[in-house]
């Protein structure tokens, strides 16, 4: 709810649209995307369990691209969610600055954007499941609808001098049987 008189003495910035982006950028959005990975996660066909060094990170996400590859998911499209910690221990990996695709680039930026030929995202960590490290999948290998975007802003609704935003968003994700191998 945004009462009458805060939006006033803030000239505003309390405004209900303002309120309601808030609301998407630093909860929905964040729900959902922590909601699709550990659907992701759970049905992945590749997992491998063990704590990643700063010595071994590298070859850990070599490995991983390896056994995608050797269950004949495509080269292409392929995207990794990797959390701030095992970006960091691929950064600070001497195998990684020496044999990196952009090893030089990396030198003179500080930079990375993609490791064997595959993009990069960096992703809270909270979005992970717990242990995770990083997450490789092609998007074949996931569906992940949203049903119904809905919000609605009220305009002194009863009990309230001002506006209640309400909204919902139903979503959900599958992992498709066939294509599970496509996620590491």
């Amino acid at each position: 709810t945004i009462d009458r008189r805060s939006n006033l003495d803030t000239m505003g910035a309390m405004a209900a649209g303002a309120a309601l982006a808030r609301q998407l950028d630093e909860v929905v959005i964040p729900e959902v995307d922590a909601y699709r990975f550990a659907k992701m996660a759970l049905s992945a066909g590749h997992v491998e369990m063990g704590a990643v060094t700063g010595e071994t990170a590298y070859e850990a996400f070599l490995d991983a691209n390896s056994a995608l590859t050797n269950a004949n998911v495509p080269l292409t499209g392929r995207c990794a969610a990797v959390t701030p910690d095992f970006y960091k221990k691929v950064k600070l990996d001497k195998s990684f600055i020496m044999a990196g695709d952009v090893a030089q680039e990396m030198r003179r930026t500080g930079q990375i954007g993609m490791v064997d030929g595959v993009a990069l995202y960096l992703t809270p960590k909270a979005y992970l499941p717990d242990g995770a490290e990083f997450l490789i999948a092609v998007p074949c290998a996931t569906c992940a609808p949203e049903k119904l975007e809905d919000y609605k802003i009220h305009d002194n609704p009863p009990g309230t001098n001002g506006w209640l935003v309400e909204g919902r968003v139903l979503h959900d994700a599958f992992v498709f049987d066939s294509k599970k191998d496509g996620i590491y």
